[in-house]
């Protein structure tokens, strides 16, 4: 899956887990939250430049954990914007 964010803007992550921890990591952003059951982890982050950024499970999670990969692609707010009209298409 891939996040798409806007450069410059506050991003607010809200985290939970189901069933075991989990942990939302993008080793670029030098930042970690675990999900865990039960809990919700509320958050912000800031991307200051545009990139494509790898993102993770930092956790070991059970036997698909190696498979718990994501994208964070952040763009200008401009771009942004056009890529959310296009999403509630």
């Amino acid at each position: 899956p891939e996040m798409v964010v806007p450069v410059g803007e506050p991003v607010r992550i809200v985290l939970t887990s189901e069933d075991v921890v989990h942990a939302f990591y993008v080793r670029d952003f030098l930042f970690k939250r675990d999900a865990t059951p039960g809990l919700v982890q509320r958050f912000d982050f800031l991307v200051d430049r545009e990139g494509v950024y790898e993102g993770q499970c930092a956790e070991f999670c059970g036997l698909d954990h190696a498979r718990m990969r994501f994208t964070v692609r952040a763009v200008s707010p401009a771009e942004f914007s056009t890529w959310l009209e296009g999403a509630g298409a």
